[in-house]
């Protein structure tokens, strides 16, 4: 009995420990069971995970990816996943570093009016495949170049959509406007990267960071 008190304290424990981690992340947060690694043996946060599942305290997004929702009370309904946020906890699992895809960088930054119709992304780790309902999110594996400034902010941005237009679909009036609208900490991330991008981007991207 004492042993299955012992234990039973230990899982509520860490229950515990887990729920107020993803409080003070917020709603709408997105983690794997790295997220808690500090808690405790890998089966042990899985196992909890998948509880806490069960309690409806948690969803389950993904196979191992979990979120606390984000709800609207007045309409009585549960808000999707924040598609970024899925991928971003992915990345801190493998230790890698992600950055959209070429199409969906080049749109954001208001280069392209083109809409990506799928959610793709670059990453510095392996390439995965990820169901979320009926929503599919690839990332793919980036060379070294395109990757040069990834998790740095607009800069990586910046790199990812040169290389989906290509030098000949970048005019003086897209370097205009990348230099208006970046911060100096992108700029500056521009300047380090700049040297193990392609070589055709180098001068580009000094420009923009000028």
């Amino acid at each position: 009995m004492k042993t299955d008190f012992t234990r039973k304290n230990k899982v509520s424990g860490l229950s515990s420990r887990i729920m107020k981690s993803v409080r003070a992340r917020g709603r709408g947060a997105v983690f794997t069971w790295k997220d808690f690694a500090v808690f405790g043996k890998p089966d042990a946060i899985r196992q909890t995970l998948a509880r806490l599942v069960r309690r409806g305290m948690l969803r389950r997004v993904a196979r191992g990816i979990y979120d606390w929702p984000s709800t609207v009370a007045s309409l009585g309904i549960t808000v999707a996943p924040d598609v970024l946020a899925v991928v971003q906890a992915v990345a801190r699992r493998d230790g890698a570093r992600i950055q959209p895809d070429g199409a969906r960088a080049a749109n954001q930054l208001g280069l392209s009016t083109q809409v990506p119709a799928r959610d793709s992304f670059r990453s510095t780790g392996h390439a995965h495949r990820i169901a979320v309902g009926n929503r599919v999110i690839d990332v793919r594996t980036g060379s070294a170049r395109l990757m040069a400034a990834a998790g740095g902010g607009a800069g990586a941005l910046v790199i990812a959509a040169l290389g989906y237009l290509g030098r000949r679909d970048i005019d003086a009036d897209d370097i205009a406007r990348l230099q208006r609208i970046l911060a100096p900490d992108d700029k500056a991330a521009l300047r380090r990267a700049a040297p193990v991008t392609y070589r055709w981007m180098r001068p580009i991207l000094l420009k923009i960071a000028a």
